[in-house]
């Protein structure tokens, strides 16, 4: 019907006065898992080398599999009409920023052999908006690093229990890109959906495309899995996060070295 999936709560639901432009409440209907922070981080790991790698995985799994997982209008033709497609789409320019600032080589890598006027910008290029220090009009966008702002001390991530979720993530986040790419690869965690039939034809993803994010969609998945609803994630936190954080907490502790007698 109609009024099926309609957010029920909130800012954003019929009963506040939340109405689309069609004058239809607003829908959402979760389904599956959303990739998690080490999935991010191995993908921000990409060399300017493999900038088709990494924008591919961005495009694929961090933007048009969400959509469809928040699913309702965030998987239609009309997602811009709910207010999270502005959040999405802030996260995913957050983690292109990240990958950019890592060197100079990762801020020149982009598609630039394409010379065709974007639309909807008086005539500008792929290469105008490449930087977004730079960009027409004087408009400058920068993210600022969570954990930094917060002052958040890293060394504390094993004293969780007293954090909100908001400096735990941003916390476990830098954490996250302190460790070798082994333990990051051993973090026992949630699998997140991968993209489903009705996001590949949102999103007109070809055959070609499509085998081709199924392939790397595995190297961002865990290699040791756990349930969400079981027992190796006790906590609420663990839950928020998709895996066991005093894991991450215990491989960042330094090692002592040896004393030779």
């Amino acid at each position: 019907g109609v009024n099926r999936c309609c957010v029920q709560t909130g800012r954003f639901s019929a009963s506040q006065g939340w109405r689309k432009s069609n004058g239809e409440c607003l829908k959402r209907e979760f389904q599956g898992t959303m990739p998690d922070m080490p999935a991010v981080e191995i993908m921000l790991r990409n060399p300017p080398s493999r900038f088709t790698t990494f924008e591919t995985e961005l495009r694929g799994t961090m933007h048009d599999g969400p959509h469809c997982n928040i699913n309702g209008d965030m998987c239609t033709e009309f997602a811009a009409e709910d207010p999270v497609f502005n959040l999405h789409h802030a996260f995913v320019d957050a983690i292109w920023y990240r990958w950019q600032t890592r060197s100079s080589a990762h801020l020149r890598a982009y598609f630039a052999t394409r010379s065709t006027p974007l639309t909807g910008v008086s005539g500008a290029k792929v290469s105008d908006y490449h930087n977004s220090h730079l960009m027409p009009g004087g408009i400058s966008v920068c993210y600022i690093n969570a954990a930094q702002q917060a002052r958040i001390r890293v060394q504390s991530l094993a004293s969780t229990r007293t954090m909100s979720a908001s400096k735990l993530t941003a916390a476990a986040s830098q954490v996250l890109s302190q460790l070798s790419a082994k333990t990051l690869a051993s973090i026992p965690r949630v699998p997140f959906s991968s993209l489903s039939p009705k996001a590949l034809r949102l999103f007109h993803v070809s055959p070609a495309e499509q085998k081709l994010m199924k392939s790397l969609d595995k190297k961002l998945q865990p290699s040791r899995t756990v349930s969400k609803c079981g027992t190796r994630l006790p906590t609420a936190i663990d839950r928020h996060t998709g895996f066991p954080i005093d894991y991450i907490a215990a491989a960042r502790k330094p090692k002592c070295p040896r004393v030779r007698g």
